[in-house]
């Protein structure tokens, strides 16, 4: 009949469309898509909204990829590294540093628990390994991805109007992971934008091309 839904024909092979293997791969992405609905730990303790553990991940896969470049590490190694570093902390939350002197969260386990009977699932707890030893480039490149992204949110919480980055304690702590990078890359970056005023985390859209540079917009 014109006008009616058509149903899509996949037409693959039977053993890749069990209802098994199609359930474990359907909850395994509804739970990493959770990740934008899980706070990390500082927007519980500054009282400011942050980026979730999604949004994070997607940042600090950019940051990771250009680190990369410069460093002549593996990009595409990077980029994996990057999607699956901080997943666990969908089943545990990201602890407050001020919870963690309390509370102890099995990381391995939830990680384990997340990716049973996936088909790729020794890979990705093989990933999470290689981040949390720090022994590869690859692995110290997205640890400082991780770092940079927040000191990013840092300022950008600043530029609209939160003033914790200006305490002391923040500061001490910026200076602290400013010591921890393992790369040159990053400890330029981690410099320059400390470096900047606050309204140039605008300046890549008051630059960009534009109608409002044209006299276009609202016409």
């Amino acid at each position: 009949m014109d006008g009616a839904p058509q149903q899509l024909s996949l037409h693959l092979p039977e053993s890749e469309i069990s209802s098994s293997n199609m359930a474990l791969a359907a909850d395994f992405l509804y739970e990493i898509g959770a990740g934008r609905f899980t706070e990390r730990s500082w927007s519980k303790s500054i009282g400011v909204k942050t980026a979730n553990v999604a949004e994070h991940t997607f940042r600090v896969t950019h940051i990771a990829m250009w680190l990369a470049a410069q460093e002549g590490a593996n990009i595409d190694r990077v980029a994996s590294l990057c999607t699956i570093h901080d997943a666990p902390e969908i089943r545990g939350a990201e602890l407050t540093p001020f919870q963690k002197a309390y509370v102890t969260f099995n990381e391995d386990k939830a990680l384990k628990d997340m990716v049973n009977g996936l088909p790729h699932a020794a890979y990705l707890v093989e990933l999470v390994k290689e981040y949390k030893d720090r022994q590869t480039l690859e692995s110290r490149v997205v640890k400082d991805a991780d770092i940079l992204d927040t000191v990013l949110e840092l300022i950008e919480l600043a530029a609209r109007g939160c003033n914790y980055l200006n305490s002391d304690e923040t500061q001490t702590q910026i200076q602290i992971k400013a010591e921890r990078y393992f790369t040159p890359s990053a400890r330029a970056l981690h410099a320059y934008v400390l470096a900047q005023p606050l309204a140039n985390i605008w300046r890549w859209f008051q630059k960009g091309e534009s109608t409002f540079k044209t006299g276009e917009y609202g016409k």
